[in-house]
């Protein structure tokens, strides 16, 4: 058996999937551990089956399998994936990342040290060379920046990880059970409040670093308005899920007062601002609280609020 598994869920992405499985055959061990690869191909009707081919050749004798499911979804590809995987610990990368040389070396080493369940690393921005935007650091954020030192590991650990950069237990999720595959936003947020709910210890690896590939097309703001809505719709979502429709209430009463308090008065005093990148940030928090309260209106009254067109949208 080996000691860790990589898995890669993908769809649709065989150029980025090269770069990103190039970086996991090149993973530097130390000598410490095992490891194979095994990419979950969720759909795709390009040219993501020659892609795996061709570096499962270049990778021997380093394992790199491959596995074809139907279009489902990320929460059931990664499910798909934990369960064909061989490895005592799993990790997740994703498609469009590609790994630090020393990336599983580092989580590794800090599951080793810290007696962690669950480990996860850190995400650098890779933007193209002329982004469309002026990113500030929100911004920057909800396309998946995660940037952190080692006073957060254990207090933010539940909040900060995300499924493209972790490492857990194979033998967890017995325990914790799988990705929840209701969640189309928010699946990894949700794990990982199980993860840490059923008793288990998380932490974060500041130096197991990925670098997300941000292609031009995220850069608008669009993009970002569609990314911060779902993000907020998916948090008031796990809040009703784990701490129930009182604990919502509370939250989606705050999130209104933060609303009328901080983020419109900050949009319109950033309007008249010659800074592009804090006036995004500005926009990015409206349309967290947004989704938030929209989300949250539903699941406290369905029947009142039933939110279908904009729940709509968002898919």
């Amino acid at each position: 058996m080996t000691d860790i598994t990589v898995i890669v869920v993908t769809r649709n992405r065989a150029a980025m999937l090269r770069d990103a499985l190039q970086s996991l055959i090149h993973q530097d061990t130390g000598g410490g551990f095992s490891y194979d690869i095994l990419v979950v191909d969720d759909g795709s009707t390009d040219q993501t089956f020659q892609v795996v081919e061709e570096m499962a050749r270049q990778a021997f004798p380093l394992v790199v399998q491959y596995l074809a499911i139907p279009g489902s979804g990320e929460a059931l590809a990664r499910n798909v994936g934990l369960r064909a995987a061989q490895g005592e610990w799993i990790a997740f990368c994703d498609d469009d990342q590609v790994a630090d040389q020393a990336w599983l070396q580092e989580l590794h080493r800090e599951a080793l040290a810290s007696q962690a369940d669950c480990v996860g690393g850190a995400v650098a921005l890779s933007l193209p060379p002329s982004e469309a935007l002026e990113l500030g650091p929100r911004s920057r954020g909800e396309l998946g920046e995660k940037l952190f030192d080692h006073r957060s590991r254990r207090r933010l650990a539940k909040d900060v990880m995300g499924a493209g950069n972790c490492l857990l237990r194979k033998s967890l999720v017995e325990t914790v059970g799988e990705f929840d595959i209701t969640f189309r936003q928010g699946v990894d947020t949700d794990f990982f409040w199980r993860v840490e709910k059923a008793g288990f210890t998380l932490s974060l690896a500041p130096r197991a670093l990925v670098y997300h590939i941000i292609p031009a097309a995220r850069l608008q703001t669009g993009y970002l308005r569609q990314v911060c809505l779902r993000k907020g719709a998916a948090t008031a979502r796990i809040i009703d899920k784990h701490e129930g429709s009182r604990k919502l209430l509370l939250q989606a009463l705050l999130r209104l007062g933060i609303i009328c308090v901080r983020d419109v008065p900050q949009v319109l005093i950033a309007a008249g601002l010659n800074n592009p990148g804090f006036q995004m940030d500005c926009r990015c928090g409206l349309w967290f609280s947004l989704g938030f309260l929209r989300s949250a209106l539903f699941h406290l009254a369905p029947s009142r609020f039933p939110q279908t067109r904009f729940f709509r949208q968002l898919q």
